[in-house]
């Protein structure tokens, strides 16, 4: 894969290649809220035919306090990158900030990565990024 690389991954930090961390990857961590997420995994096992699904939202929950869920893994995938969060290489973003400071978090990735783009550049890339202009495209 040509430089620069960036991947995509659900994986926990524990799952991840060891040369990731020695080469010194520059690695943005998003995190959801855990609300957002039982919600969000209610509705994938609820429309998803293939993946066992819940009578109501109740039992979902009742499951998901109890540590009975794929929320369950999800909330240990967090914990994992947790210890990490505060490495030189590591950036961490609020799932709930992506809705709401699109130019400032823009600027804080550009950052991050040693890159300086210029207003219009931050601009396009906010404005191209909002979740209804990726819903228009889907």
């Amino acid at each position: 894969i040509p430089f620069p690389r960036i991947l995509t991954t659900h994986l926990r930090y524990d799952s991840l290649p060891k040369s990731i961390f020695k080469n010194k990857a520059e690695i943005v961590v998003l995190f959801s809220n855990p609300k957002d997420t039982a919600v969000s995994f209610f509705h994938f096992h609820t429309n998803v035919p293939s993946v066992p699904s819940y009578s109501s939202w109740d039992e979902f929950f009742s499951k998901f306090l109890s540590g009975n869920s794929i929320v369950a893994v999800t909330d240990y995938h967090a914990v994992t990158w947790n210890k990490y969060t505060e490495d030189k290489n590591t950036m961490v973003i609020k799932y709930e900030d992506l809705k709401e400071v699109e130019q400032m978090l823009v600027k804080q990735i550009a950052r991050f990565f040693g890159i300086s783009p210029m207003a219009e550049q931050i601009q396009a890339i906010a404005e191209r990024d909002t979740f209804q202009a990726v819903r228009d495209k889907a």
